[in-house]
């Protein structure tokens, strides 16, 4: 896979100092600093047989800055020897890149991604600011790297709708000038919901971390990363173009922010990306069983969703032996080739009927097949029974006579579901599990939408 992001933010800094103004000598001013910091990422990743893989990422930082200084009253002043420690300019370059191996795993319904490597040191660096500012010479605080190889270690777990992430960067020892980096951190959690095949929103937590940087001739610097924390509310969007072209964009807004000394004040950061998925292996093509509906179950040994489904699937052929045929293939070897689990599904004719993958919600899926296959809706009745399964709601779709009182028993069989309640034309009602629930109202003539408490898992009642 090749993924192109670019993120960027516009931060405003500012630091007390003393220097010499012209007309009126040394006298305590203020640096005000205006910075736009911009860096492009392009990450390529290529998947190996049994969940294993590589990638590796190349930054690009744009680094540009306007800069005045103040008096105290906040009047501009001209200094008598300007530019030696900020100056109005725009520096490109090549940051470190990140060398890094992965293998995936499947822990019960958690999907895991381990990934361990490290940053390798081509991004360009500067002699130690503080000590050229003191001998009165023209300097550079920003670093293009870090002058270091240093480990950089990843985890990710997944399953469904929920993903949450850790990462680390940690550096080990001074570079040619004196320099050692701050480590870094950051963690975060994320909810995913596909609003349909295309389109998907994210929100969730993120949390940054970087401890201060060190100077070998300069231990205590007074300016520069002291170390920071920031923790920040994240919104996204995502469309799949094709099946193998992406883009999305992401927010990150700070709700919480400790400095140490003068630092940067980021009020959002953006990040605009693309992917497009080459190379990866195309699942084979199943040839339609002569004469019956063909079912075409696309799985792997490390997909949860597949071990849910797979009974499901082999009940339902067995139910319509006459007409229908399934067949299972294990793309394990093949990883991501198609978003798992999935499913297609050829008419007698060998004609695709169904060809989808079940995108967070497995009884959607399963309504699918089960339409595919010409199994006959139920007729509308005023007594329904809905279950809460490790699947979602089933049945997700309901039929009821329209203005005629019904009886909706709803009961959650899931202690892992998300579905703990569930909303109903705009009513929570609480799902304890293994207990009952009933509802007794009316529809009008539509179809009304209904969701679990977090808005994750979805069915539809239609009243006709």
């Amino acid at each position: 896979m090749l993924r192109l992001d670019t993120l960027g933010t516009y931060v405003h800094a500012t630091h007390p100092d003393t220097d010499d103004v012209v007309g009126r000598g040394t006298i305590d001013i203020t640096h005000d600093q205006r910075i736009f910091l911009e860096e492009s990422r392009l990450s390529i990743a290529l998947g190996l047989p049994r969940g294993f893989g590589l990638s590796l990422v190349v930054p690009v930082r744009v680094f540009s800055t306007t800069i005045r200084y103040e008096d105290a009253s906040g009047a501009v002043v001209q200094l008598a020897n300007p530019g030696i420690h900020h100056r109005d300019e725009t520096l490109v370059g090549l940051g470190d890149p990140i060398l890094l191996g992965s293998i995936t795993r499947t822990i019960g319904a958690w999907r895991v991604t381990a990934r361990a490597g490290a940053s390798l040191p081509l991004g360009r660096t500067q002699s130690n600011p503080f000590v050229l500012g003191d001998e009165g010479l023209a300097h550079e605080h920003f670093q293009m790297g870090t002058g270091t190889i240093e480990p950089v270690a990843a985890l990710e777990v997944s399953r469904a709708w929920l993903r949450a992430y850790a990462f680390t960067q940690q550096a080990s020892y001074e570079d040619s000038y004196g320099y050692r980096a701050g480590d870094r951190y950051a963690a975060g959690v994320e909810l995913r919901r596909a609003l349909d095949r295309a389109w998907s929103v994210t929100g969730g937590l993120a949390l940054q971390d970087e401890t201060a940087e060190h100077w070998r001739d300069t231990p205590d610097p007074s300016e520069g990363n002291l170390g920071r924390v920031d923790v920040m509310i994240d919104a996204g969007a995502s469309w799949a173009a094709s099946r193998d072209v992406s883009f999305d964009l992401d927010v990150k807004v700070p709700i919480y922010t400790h400095v140490v000394g003068g630092q940067l004040d980021m009020p959002a950061i953006v990040s605009l990306g693309a992917s497009w998925s080459f190379g990866r292996p195309t699942a084979p093509k199943i040839e339609h069983a002569e004469g019956k509906t063909t079912i075409v179950d696309y799985w792997a040994t490390w997909c949860a969703p597949c071990k849910v489904l797979e009974p499901r699937l082999e009940a339902l052929a067995r139910d319509h032996a006459d007409h229908v045929e399934l067949r299972r293939v294990d793309l394990t070897d093949v990883d991501s080739a198609l978003e798992l689990p999935h499913v297609t599904v050829y008419d007698p004719s060998g004609a695709t009927v169904l060809d989808r993958s079940a995108e967070g919600d497995l009884a959607s899926l399963y309504g699918a097949i089960e339409a595919a296959i010409g199994e006959a809706p139920p007729p509308p009745a005023t007594h329904v029974e809905i279950h809460v399964t490790d699947l979602g709601f089933e049945p997700s779709n309901v039929v009821v006579p329209a203005g005629v009182p019904v009886e909706i028993v709803i009961t959650r069989d899931s202690e892992a579901s998300c579905a703990t309640s569930v909303v109903i034309a705009g009513t929570r009602y609480a799902l304890p599990l293994h207990e009952r629930v009933t509802i007794h109202t009316t529809f009008a003539r539509g179809a009304i939408a209904y969701a679990c408490g977090m808005n994750m898992l979805h069915g539809t009642i239609t009243a006709e």
